[in-house]
């Protein structure tokens, strides 16, 4: 797990370490240690790199529980009007999954504003590359390192005078709802 679902699981006296990663710092970690007893993977119902399984092949006794899924909405008509204008759009991005719908989304209502885009991996980057007028992907998958991406790509416009920024906050854009 990662260091805000660590301490949350610990604030409920649970044991839990944190991986500070993805699924292969998360697979690296649990090698290493070498725990004992069963491994419960908590997670939802669309998984990245198959945990459960490498650790069992592993030799660990370890099953999945689904505890939450992750359903898409449509965008907004703020957002589609945002995303079909000339102004550039912040979108940060923190699934693989939801990079591939948020690609989708834009082929089919023909977004021409220039995206700025800030990832929290290489691959929840991969699907929106070519669409990005500029990119960025976090040094770390974590909330913390990617609102400080955000906070750079607003500080940029701010000092280069983009019109969609104002110094009051009143014409920002928020893309999905």
């Amino acid at each position: 797990v990662g260091d805000a679902t660590a301490a949350a699981a610990r604030d409920l006296g649970l044991q839990a370490d944190s991986a500070a990663g993805d699924a292969e710092a998360l697979l690296a970690l649990i090698l290493r240690a070498r725990p004992q007893g069963r491994l419960l993977h908590v997670c939802g119902a669309e998984t990245r790199g198959e945990l459960v399984a490498r650790l069992q092949a592993a030799g660990f006794a370890a099953m999945a529980q689904v505890v939450y899924a992750q359903h898409p909405h449509p965008l907004t008509a703020q957002a589609v009007t945002a995303l079909r204008g000339g102004a550039p759009v912040l979108l940060p991005v923190f699934s693989p999954r939801t990079a591939q719908i948020l690609a989708a989304e834009l082929d089919r209502i023909a977004a021409t504003a220039p995206l700025w885009i800030v990832a929290i991996s290489d691959a929840a980057a991969a699907p929106l590359r070519d669409l990005a007028a500029r990119l960025e992907v976090a040094a770390r998958p974590d909330a913390a390192t990617m609102a400080a991406a955000v906070a750079r790509f607003f500080a940029t416009a701010a000092q280069n005078g983009a019109p969609w920024v104002e110094p009051g906050g009143g014409n920002v854009y928020r893309g999905l709802e």
